[in-house]
């Protein structure tokens, strides 16, 4: 939020005296370079590194994702977090010493996510948001909450983290507060309103939609930086009739997670709980005015819409069950690339959300090959005009698809559940040529010690899968076992 400040004002020369007169444009410039070197890219799963054991033998121990918040210096190690029933363990992956694995414990309730920030770890939990530090667990800050609202996080948007402040009783309006979240410092508050719907954090922005005003629902584009409203606009033409607060506010619940903006453009996906005729996006201008519409005469539902860059990416469901990535212009609607995927196609890495969610580098998607459903396979395709895409085809053997798949600069790993009885498959393949990265060649390997298995993640240059049993760290390079 700072750097942003600091940019618009590029050419000021700060007055203080440390700065040596020089301007806020170079001063940006010299910070970012100083920057410390990330945990370098992620390793090829070849070898079990670590296996973490509930503390004792009659809890499960969870693996907790946590987001890398952008613009921050990363962490050159960040721990592998864990939940073992109420407590928040942080395990150090490149420690040699076992009995110096643990880097703390501290007790949390209803945490599902964390939030790295620096060596800032955010622990959002239902009524409390804190900042530790996140190799030593030291307490950081807390934001205050003397009502024990319920807290719900947005994310990160342009170096502000964004949290929904609700009455538990329903009495009173809610809010929408901006933390700076390295020293908890609130930069904003504003108050939502009683016929605000759930904010959206997206591309930069915060969208609220405002269901009051009889005939017709109102999206505002809120600053994360200030609590500003920047743009708005009114969703009363008749190809938005879906959305009118009269045909069913709680079926609008959730609709704002679909919000997503290009420039002045809000654009608004509906599938057929919201559209008269086939799927679509509308683009809408300020006015109220539609920009441009897509839509396929020929498509069932939309499994996913969500920007990449200067992309709308689409998973487009068609007659039969044919599935097909779309790649759009949203400046004008146009169609960049139609790649087909499969039938019955399902993403593996991506799914709607509060927090911001745009599509992936590369979407992985489990569909079926054929239209009689008999050979399953995985697609990637890069979410770019001129991206590569393949299919794998999956065996007998194979059973479910943990999520979420796992890329790293020259492969894939996913992993599968059996499809008889209890275990788990882990696969790494190449993207260049779809060959085994594992030791000998190997596609896949069985994965032993987690248990039933539950999830799977990228921590630092590691892989990790968690499960009933435990979690088991993967690492490429030699080192302690």
């Amino acid at each position: 939020a700072l750097g942003e400040r600091l940019r618009r004002h590029a050419d000021t020369r700060s007055d203080w005296p440390d700065d040596g007169g020089r301007t806020y444009g170079e001063l940006a410039a010299g910070a970012a370079a100083a920057l410390p070197a990330g945990a370098g890219a992620l390793a090829a799963p070849e070898r079990d590194a670590m296996l973490l054991r509930p503390p004792t033998g009659s809890e499960i121990i969870e693996l907790l994702p946590f987001a890398v918040a952008e613009g921050f210096a990363p962490a050159p190690a960040p721990p592998v977090y864990v939940r073992a029933e109420r407590e928040l363990l942080a395990i150090d992956p490149t420690a040699v010493d076992a009995a110096e694995r643990q880097l703390f414990n501290l007790p949390v309730d209803f945490v599902e996510h964390l939030l790295l920030c620096g060596d800032t770890l955010v622990v959002p939990a239902m009524d409390k948001v804190t900042g530790i530090d996140s190799r030593t667990g030291a307490a950081r800050w807390q934001l205050a909450n003397p009502e024990r609202r319920l807290l719900e996080r947005l994310g990160i948007q342009r170096g502000v983290l964004l949290v929904v402040a609700s009455p538990r009783a329903g009495v009173g309006d809610a809010e929408i507060l901006g933390v700076e979240p390295l020293s908890g410092a609130v930069t904003f508050r504003r108050t939502l309103g009683p016929d605000a719907l759930k904010p959206k954090a997206t591309g930069g922005n915060v969208l609220c939609m405002d269901v009051a005003g009889g005939d017709a629902a109102t999206v505002r584009s809120i600053d994360p930086l200030t609590g500003a409203t920047t743009s708005s606009w009114s969703l009363r033409h008749p190809s938005l009739r879906g959305l009118r607060p009269e045909v069913d506010v709680t079926a609008l619940r959730f609709y704002p997670q679909a919000l997503m903006t290009h420039r002045s453009l809000l654009l608004l996906p509906l599938d057929r709980s919201h559209a008269d005729a086939a799927p679509r996006i509308v683009a809408l201008l300020p006015t109220g005015e539609p920009a441009w519409q897509w839509h396929d005469a020929g498509a069932t539902d939309l499994l996913l819409a969500a920007m990449h860059g200067d992309d709308l990416a689409l998973l487009v469901a068609g007659t039969g069950g044919a599935c097909r990535l779309v790649l759009l212009d949203p400046a004008d609607g146009s169609e960049r690339r139609a790649v087909p995927v499969g039938f019955d196609a399902a993403p593996r890495n991506w799914q709607r959300a509060w927090i911001d969610s745009p599509a992936p580098d590369r979407l992985f998607v489990e569909s079926f090959a054929d239209s009689d459903r008999t050979e399953r396979q995985v697609v990637s395709v890069e979410c770019r005009a001129d991206g590569a895409a393949f299919a794998l085809p999956l065996t007998r053997e194979d059973g479910a698809l943990i999520e979420s798949p796992v890329y790293g600069p020259d492969f894939v790993t996913f992993a599968t559940r059996a499809s008889r009885g209890a275990g788990c498959r882990l696969w790494c393949v190449s993207l260049l040529d779809r060959t085994g990265m594992l030791p000998n060649g190997r596609r896949y390997r069985p994965v032993a010690g987690a248990g039933n298995v539950d999830a799977m993640a990228a921590v630092g240059r590691n892989v990790a899968i968690a499960g009933s049993r435990g979690v088991v760290l993967f690492a490429a390079d030699r080192g302690p076992r």
